[in-house]
């Protein structure tokens, strides 16, 4: 879901994609960690805020991202 919010909106903060994914913060920042090692995701500094954290797909990470779909019972 994570990967599939950011094929959709490239370098969103980690505080929206919490709010997207009606998530706790931990939930965001351990899939963002794992997804970071395995070279899926990386994180950025906002340039015009150094609060914010930003996280943007690798090169390779989008084409098998945007193909993920939400599993039925996550549509409520």
């Amino acid at each position: 879901m994570l990967l599939r919010q950011l094929c959709q909106s490239d370098g969103l903060s980690q505080s929206a994609l919490i709010e997207r994914l009606g998530v706790e913060p931990p939930t965001v920042t351990k899939a963002l960690g794992r997804l970071e090692k395995a070279g899926l995701v990386v994180r950025r500094r906002d340039p015009n805020d150094a609060r914010v954290s930003r996280v943007y797909r690798s090169g390779t990470s989008c084409p098998a991202g945007c193909r993920v779909k939400a599993a039925p019972w996550m549509h409520g």
